[in-house]
């Protein structure tokens, strides 16, 4: 028998990926698989494979060990996540919260990217009808991207496609909901306009 050496042994990439997914998935976050080492979907139907069921997350990593994993953004997990692409996407981000206030602390990853990159979650807010909140690439600002309905992310442990894995960076229990910036919102029948996301939850004008 093998002495105690009195600390956990540390589990395996593919057995780590499986109890993250299905740790965001407890947290009401949708999760389905991404190709290893990649951003793209391991499933035909990508993020809208996406669930909180265990035993579908087990099957899935069981077929996919070493699958990244991705947690499908919009109302259905309660989420938006703002990427923060490299020191362009930083400065753009500073010249928003001039412009519109501070940020809250939230819960933030750290990305793969050779430049440094990072990704914020946001509660999803109270849309009024007919509005959703769109994803955007550059909509918002130079190097930023929003990730919203019909979206997604690559969750830590990932890995990016770079080598390096995807890590947490602020950790806390609970995503902030007031967020001072502006994001792309869409009204039915309407042309994209960007406004602030506290001013969603009560009015939007078009």
């Amino acid at each position: 028998m093998p002495p105690d050496i009195g600390f956990a042994m540390p589990l395996r990439m593919p057995d780590r990926m499986l109890r993250e997914a299905i740790m965001y998935a407890e947290r009401g976050w949708r999760v389905h698989p991404l190709r290893p080492g990649r951003k793209d979907p391991a499933t035909l139907r990508g993020c809208l494979d996406a669930t909180t069921d265990r035993d579908r997350l087990t099957r899935y990593w069981t077929a996919r060990p070493s699958a990244n994993i991705g947690i499908a953004t919009g109302p259905d997990s309660g989420l938006w996540v703002l990427d923060v692409d490299g020191p362009k996407g930083r400065a753009s981000l500073a010249e928003l919260e001039a412009a519109f206030g501070s940020l809250p602390t939230t819960y933030a990853v750290r990305t793969g990217r050779d430049d440094g990159g990072s990704q914020m979650y946001w509660r999803f807010p109270v849309l009024p009808d007919g509005v959703r909140l769109a994803n955007s690439q550059n909509r918002i600002g130079p190097h930023l991207d929003v990730r919203a309905a019909g979206g997604y992310v690559v969750a830590p442990p990932s890995i990016h496609p770079s080598g390096r894995p995807y890590a947490v960076e602020v950790a806390v229990d609970n995503v902030a909901i007031d967020v001072p910036l502006r994001v792309a919102v869409v009204q039915d029948g309407a042309p994209e306009k960007v406004i602030t996301t506290k001013a969603i939850r009560t009015t939007v004008t078009m």
